[in-house]
Parts: C-alpha cells; sequence; structure tokens
C-alpha cells in the first residue's frame, strides 16, 4: 500500500505528524507513507494552484525519525498532490490533515485540507480529509483508527472516492452524515481607515433542531462525521429536466 499525505498548516504542523503515525500503521511494514506538504499554512485556499510562476520543492528531514520521506513544497496544498502523482507515481490513498479546525457544511468550498482531497479525486485516487475541533488534534488521532475500521467495515471507498472525516471535542460515536450549510460566520471589522478584518464564529443551533444525517449538526451532538463527497459540480436534477425540452 502506498500512502500521500499532505496538509493545509505547513510541513511542520503537529497534525500532519499525528496522521502520519496512522498511515504507517495502516500501511504496515510493506507499504510506504510518503509526505510531500506545503512550507507555510493556506487555510482558506481551497483548490487553488500555482500557474504563473515555478515554486521549490525541497527534500526535508523532518520525518526521519519516524523513517518517512518528506518534500516541502514552496506551494499549496493541491500543488503537493499534482505534484506528486507526476513526480512519484501511484498512489492508493491521499489523506490530508489532520487540521485543527473543523471543515462541514458549505464552508468546504474554502478548504485546502479539502481541497488537497478533491485534487486527489482528479487523480483517480481515493482519498480522506481529517479535522477536529480546535484544541483536539490528539482526540482526532485517538479516534481515526475506529473511523478507518468504520470506512472499511462499511466499504465506503468500493462508492466513493473522497470522505471527509470531522471529530468533536468528545466523540460519542461516528455518523455518516451529509455535507451540510453554514458552520461558520463572518463579520468584518475596521481595523484601521480603509482596512477590514474578517473575524468568524461557529453559528448556533438549538439542540432540538439538530438533524444528525448532516455533517454540521452531527458534530455538533457529539459525533464525528463522515461524509462522502464529490467534485463534479453538476446539478444533474436541472440537466435533465431542461433535457426534456
Amino acid at each position: 500500500m502506498r500512502i500521500l499525505l499532505t496538509n493545509d498548516d505547513g510541513i511542520a504542523a503537529p497534525g500532519l505528524r499525528l496522521l502520519a503515525q496512522f498511515a504507517q500503521k495502516i500501511a504496515g511494514k510493506d507499504g510506504e507513507v510518503l509526505i510531500v506538504a506545503p512550507l507555510v499554512e493556506h487555510s482558506g485556499r481551497s483548490q487553488s494552484i500555482e500557474i504563473h510562476k515555478p515554486f521549490v520543492v525541497k527534500k526535508s528531514a523532518l520525518f526521519e525519525d519516524m523513517g518517512l520521506s518528506a518534500y516541502c513544497v514552496h506551494s499549496t496544498p493541491t500543488d503537493c498532490v499534482r505534484f506528486s502523482m507526476d513526480r512519484f507515481g501511484h498512489f492508493d490513498y491521499i489523506f490530508s490533515g489532520i487540521n485543527p479546525g473543523m471543515n462541514l457544511g458549505l464552508d468546504i468550498s474554502y478548504s485546502a485540507t479539502c481541497g488537497a482531497a478533491f485534487e486527489a479525486t482528479y487523480w483517480g485516487v481515493r482519498a480522506m480529509a481529517v479535522s477536529s475541533d480546535l484544541g483536539c488534534l490528539e482526540v482526532a488521532a485517538d479516534k481515526i483508527g475506529e473511523i478507518w475500521e468504520y470506512i472499511q467495515k462499511n466499504d465506503l471507498f468500493a462508492h466513493c472516492q473522497m470522505c471527509n472525516v470531522n471529530v468533536p471535542r468528545d466523540p460519542k460515536g461516528i455518523r455518516l452524515t451529509a455535507q451540510g450549510g453554514p458552520y461558520y460566520r463572518d463579520s468584518f471589522f475596521p481595523v484601521e481607515e480603509d482596512v477590514y478584518e474578517a473575524r468568524y464564529h461557529v453559528e448556533e443551533k438549538d439542540e432540538k433542531d439538530l438533524d444528525l444525517g448532516i455533517d454540521t449538526d452531527a458534530v455538533r451532538a457529539g459525533y464525528c462525521s463522515v461524509s462522502p463527497l464529490l467534485a463534479h459540480r453538476t446539478d444533474f436534477e436541472t440537466l435533465k429536466k431542461l433535457s426534456r425540452q
């Protein structure tokens, strides 16, 4: 088994090392885990790529203590995947994370953690994006083995190419979920003349209104959410309806 790891927080981020420990376990002694991650944080960069200038890729010694090869890319998480698929050949899985902060609902569109996983699907590789509540990387690392067993038991990758995983602060179970609506809300505050800063908060929701079938509400209720996602954005219902005319 060959597994590629990346993230959107930079190659030195602690969540990436925790994900590498998990990947080593499932790859086994005969498998290979390769790390190709950005030099610096790219949160909120979605699936952006560099098309205007060359970027540097250097071998990194950060994971030598784990016996793993790693490369540091001076570009985005998506470019890490693109570069790896071109230069290092095929992988069985591409994992992105562990991200400190949830990637849920409509905010998935902004997520560079998910962006790297979406890019993997473009190459026909099964992918998993992993995110946790803030300050809970270790919780996610402890839970990821159980979540992987859930994915394998239900043979999710036989039906989809990408799973988006989110782990709350005190997980009490696992839910298979659809993508929900807004999770974060932004407000813009002036910091000086003509300059504004976006500050976000998590949208509150009454417990009686929660729908455990969607990712945003499942994590609000304390469940790990596993969402099978598509990169394809065609509205097939509209296409089908209008094609009849």
